[in-house]
């Protein structure tokens, strides 16, 4: 009980995470058939027949790792899953359009079907689960709001405690008296680093095992878009220091920045550790969505199989 209260709860990312992308990465063969109208009630029961033997493999495989047994039994319901193939056949098919006209990938529908199979499971399963999950989903739908109203968020941007102060801002301003949201930061937070994707990851270890796997190398130039963006006194403070040029005044000393913004060297220097910190944060997180969406299974799968390895060493 104590497994699935873990990984249904503050495990979740990592075991829904694991999950779509297996079910993504031995998804083809499925959605070419549901693309060339072959029977979808057949091909779903034999895909998830197949997906379950392939967990069951990794469960063998990863016996120290007890996630691959508790997803295992998130896959019960076929008849559930064949209903919800039928349901979004379309979008399965790559035949759906989003909003904007462009086409939405199969690729990108399977994964989001599978997660809501996934969480339709819990419900079932663990009805608590379900109330938190639930509540996530209403907190996310504000985080999404509050980003449509700015800028787009850059790498681990989401996460970032002025965009949880602002969702809890929303929440006091627009539901004040709804006891089904949280009420603290602290309260919001927690919700943010259970069930968001780019939260709570990655430690600098887990990094640079991806980096080592898939030999992806960090790329700072969007992070320092973003933080100019958003703080440009920060960016500045960074891009003068690293000798760059500054987009309206062009190449500039140190000192002479200073100059011209009246800044004591302390305060130039108490803004380039700021900097740095949150392009570093940027630039981890970067990493690991990069490597997150490049990764085959069986790569990321190591990663865990070592993480839990160390921990057990310890």
């Amino acid at each position: 009980m104590l497994d699935e209260i873990y990984w249904y709860g503050i495990g979740w990312a990592k075991l829904k995470g694991s999950l779509v992308k297996t079910a993504v990465a031995h998804g083809s063969d499925f959605l070419n058939q549901l693309a060339a109208y072959e029977d979808p009630d057949k091909a779903a029961r034999s895909f998830l027949e197949k997906y379950r033997q392939e967990i069951q493999k990794l469960s063998r495989q990863f016996k120290h790792n007890n996630m691959w047994s508790i997803a295992l039994g998130l896959l019960f319901d076929d008849d559930r899953f064949v209903k919800g193939v039928l349901r979004d056949l379309k979008a399965l098919s790559g035949e759906k359009l989003k909003r904007d006209g462009s086409k939405l990938e199969a690729e990108q529908a399977f994964g989001r079907f599978v997660t809501y199979y996934l969480l339709d499971s819990i419900q079932a399963l663990d009805p608590k689960a379900a109330y938190q999950h639930k509540k996530w989903r209403r907190i996310r739908k504000l985080s999404k709001e509050i980003e449509r109203e700015g800028f787009p968020f850059g790498p681990g941007e989401r996460c970032a405690d002025e965009h949880i102060s602002q969702v809890l801002d929303r929440i006091q301003m627009d539901f004040p008296d709804d006891h089904n949201l949280p009420k603290t930061f602290e309260g919001i937070k927690k919700y943010f680093y259970r069930y968001c994707d780019d939260c709570g990851y990655p430690s600098a270890q887990e990094v640079g095992w991806l980096m080592s796997d898939t030999g992806y190398a960090p790329d700072a130039t969007e992070c320092v878009d973003h933080l100019y963006r958003r703080e440009p006194e920060l960016a500045e403070a960074v891009m003068v220091k690293c000798g760059y040029v500054l987009p309206n005044t062009g190449s500039m000393t140190a000192e002479n920045y200073r100059e011209e913004n009246k800044l004591s060297l302390g305060e130039f220097r108490k803004r380039i550790k700021q900097a740095l910190e949150k392009l570093r944060e940027c630039v981890l997180r970067a990493i690991f969505v990069k490597n997150r969406n490049v990764l085959n299974f069986e790569d990321y799968a190591k990663a865990i199989a070592r993480e839990n390895g160390d921990r057990h060493d310890r």
